[in-house]
């Protein structure tokens, strides 16, 4: 049974939910200080000594700081990583409710595809920018990239699944 969107009973709005909440989400902790987001007192609970080994070499620079162990500690190395790792999720996940918020109209896919990548680089782009404004927070063309990047290998493996599943029908 192929069940197309037209024949949905639910309000065309219903599909937009998802992606109201991920850039509510976005809008809420990117206006938050760093310092009510800060995960390190947490961090400090885990047992890291055995990363120790395997951390303490790689250093490299982000935005012009430096991220290594000698400068951050264990806990603000690995709180990098996860935060970097939250802002490639959250704007995948944006993506892919993007994806689904025009699913009920009728775009070619190739359109639908192009307009929410467009709708999640311009909200990355506005998000950083606000950032500016936003006490303790700095906003950083870096984090548009990487935000790009996880959308960009979800866009892959979107465009992968449909052409799996349609072929060339609807190109």
């Amino acid at each position: 049974m192929d069940i197309r969107a037209e024949s949905l009973s639910a309000h065309k709005w219903l599909f937009a939910l998802p992606l109201a909440g991920a850039v509510l989400t976005i809008l809420i902790s990117t206006s938050m200080p760093y310092q009510q987001q800060d995960i390190r007192p947490w961090l400090e609970h885990i047992p890291f000594e055995w990363l120790q080994p395997y951390v303490s070499v790689p250093s490299f620079s982000y935005g012009g700081d430096p991220v290594s162990v000698a400068a951050s500690g264990v806990e603000g190395y690995v709180e990098f990583f996860i935060r970097k790792a939250s802002h490639v999720f959250m704007f995948t996940a944006i993506f892919l409710a993007a994806l689904l918020a025009v699913y009920p109209y009728r775009f070619p896919f190739w359109g639908k595809l192009a307009g929410a990548y467009g709708f999640v680089f311009m909200f990355a782009l506005l998000d950083e920018f606000r950032q500016h404004f936003s006490p303790d927070r700095h906003g950083m063309w870096q984090d548009v990239v990487l935000d790009m990047t996880g959308v960009s290998a979800a866009a892959v493996i979107v465009v992968l699944c449909w052409l799996w599943r349609y072929g060339s029908r609807f190109m």
